[in-house]
């Protein structure tokens, strides 16, 4: 039996309709095709781990080489809360 844990960055689901926002994803977003077909890759070639597409990988991989500093503006940035957009009002 072969394991693999896949990483695979924002994808086009409905996820981003139930958030309500496409600000999770930064970029471009990869189709659950490209990430399935990345994943067969991944097991074919034996691998335990694999983080789908070049810019999810610097993404992952960034604060080993970024200054402590600013990787934690970047974070501090990212989780930021943000303002929600306000409803439109409920009749009675």
């Amino acid at each position: 039996m072969r394991v693999l844990a896949l990483c695979p960055g924002p994808v086009e689901t409905a996820f981003f309709d139930v958030v309500g926002t496409r600000q999770v994803a930064v970029g471009p977003v990869a189709t659950a095709g490209q990430v399935a077909l990345a994943g067969l890759r991944g097991l074919e070639q034996g691998r335990a781990s694999l983080i789908a597409g070049w810019r999810n990988w610097l993404r992952a991989n960034l604060p080993r080489f970024a200054p402590r500093a600013f990787t934690a503006r970047m974070a501090a940035g990212m989780l930021k809360p943000r303002e929600a957009p306000a409803l439109p009002a409920r009749s009675v």
